[in-house]
């Protein structure tokens, strides 16, 4: 969970395999517990990302606010998404989806889907609902608000080919690498701001740690 809480403060490629706890009367018991999974950053790679004190203290302080609102439901071992899980819990649950996954085009894919979870109540007009819907809720200014629904835009179009199994010839891709990394960052950076926003908010964090529709 500390992960989320500093890919909250920056863009990062931080894991942790094993953790050790030191518990008991004495403090003479100690357990451990290994995870496999690796981040890596936006851009689908593992790079050296220092943090400063205050941003490690930034971090530390959203961590009270995700032990809030994350959801456990025991009674079904193999999936989250679950009625128990909340529009919060599902859209960290596809980011670290994302996160873990080197292939730019899933990474998209997965930060686009952690937005719908948060924004889509159903399967009709996804795209416009979409892209309207995270631009209204980042900014009123009309600039700003053209400027992130192209960038969600561009996002989803490159999911759509993603998840539709398609594919960018060689040449293609050549021409256009450096322009699906950066989509990658852009998007990566909304659903950062997007949580930022809903986390440093009880009315918001009330309205999406549930299940409620989005107009409601």
């Amino acid at each position: 969970m500390f992960n989320h809480c500093l890919w909250l403060v920056k863009d990062n490629s931080v894991y942790k395999q094993i953790s050790f706890l030191k518990y008991g009367r004495n403090n003479d018991c100690f357990h451990s517990n290994y995870i496999a999974h690796i981040n890596s950053t936006s851009n689908g790679i593992g790079q050296v990302i220092h943090f400063n004190t205050i941003e490690l203290e930034k971090a530390k302080s959203f961590f009270p606010r995700l032990l809030e609102i994350q959801t456990n439901d025991s009674t079904h071992l193999n999936t989250e998404l679950t009625e128990k899980s909340t529009r919060i819990s599902r859209a960290f649950y596809y980011l670290q989806g994302a996160r873990m996954n080197k292939e730019i085009g899933i990474k998209i894919t997965l930060y686009c889907t952690a937005l719908e979870s948060l924004f889509i109540d159903n399967g009709k007009r996804i795209y416009q609902n979409l892209i309207n819907r995270v631009a209204e809720f980042l900014t009123a200014n009309t600039e700003d608000y053209n400027f992130i629904r192209s960038k969600v835009a561009r996002a989803y179009d490159l999911r759509s080919k993603t998840i539709h199994g398609n594919i960018l010839d060689s040449e293609e891709y050549n021409r256009q690498t450096e322009k699906i990394i950066n989509t990658s960052k852009d998007i990566d950076l909304i659903v950062r701001e997007v949580l930022l926003k809903i986390l440093e908010s009880n009315s918001l964090t009330e309205k999406f740690n549930s299940n409620k529709t989005y107009a409601n």
